[in-house]
């Protein structure tokens, strides 16, 4: 007769494992999200959100190599992370971050006016390929500049040297969406202010203790 199987003995993933497909999750749905709603929005007008301070910084496609560097940052967290219980409340914060900016975009249809790439540096090429794969849509807020911030903010709670750092880092990010002319000046604090309600929601709700609780 074959042995019964234990009920009380789960099979689960270690660590690492969820970490990965938190990671691939994150960066799949938001990028998912993200095209979708910016195809919608292609060829309608959309809200400019132009204000002094954008008219103030000037286009400099160089700053591209720090708008390129939100990618792998977005990711840090989630790998220093050393439980199942902070994995969940850095993937919430992430999550919230993900919903809410979205929410923005598919509400809210705000465009950027981008100017005329006319140089052939290599920037400026990796520029123009952003250009023409990113519709200038989903501005408000930014998308970038909240799911840096949302890093930092995660991994200062963890490795206060690192958070410092990180936090510098996602403030470089943030200009440099302004530089690039990818987001207005009004879509920065309006994504750090997402990151920072997100964090807390992910670290301070009693829904979410419930369920860090239950992972125990």
């Amino acid at each position: 007769m074959c042995s019964s199987i234990d009920k009380n003995k789960q099979v689960d993933l270690p660590l690492w494992g969820w970490k990965l497909i938190i990671m691939a999750g994150i960066y799949t749905i938001s990028a998912t999200l993200y095209f979708l709603i910016n195809q919608y929005h292609a060829g309608k007008p959309g809200t400019i959100l132009l204000t002094p301070i954008d008219e103030l910084v000037p286009f400099d496609p160089r700053w591209v190599w720090l708008y390129y560097l939100y990618y792998p940052i977005i990711a840090f967290p989630i790998l220093i992370v050393k439980s199942r219980e902070e994995l969940v409340r850095g993937a919430t914060a992430f999550v919230i971050s993900g919903l809410v900016t979205s929410a923005f975009f598919l509400l809210w249809r705000t465009q950027m006016i981008r100017p005329e790439i006319t140089e052939t540096d290599f920037a400026s090429r990796l520029l123009l390929k952003i250009y023409c794969k990113d519709n200038p849509y989903n501005c408000f807020p930014s998308q970038h500049v909240t799911y840096s911030w949302t890093a930092a903010l995660i991994t200062f709670r963890y490795k206060k040297a690192l958070g410092a750092i990180g936090l510098l880092i996602a403030f470089a990010i943030s200009l440099s969406t302004m530089f690039v002319k990818q987001h207005w000046f009004l879509d920065l604090p309006s994504g750090v202010a997402v990151a920072i309600i997100a964090c807390y929601i992910a670290y301070k709700s009693p829904l979410v203790d419930k369920m860090v609780r239950e992972l125990r």
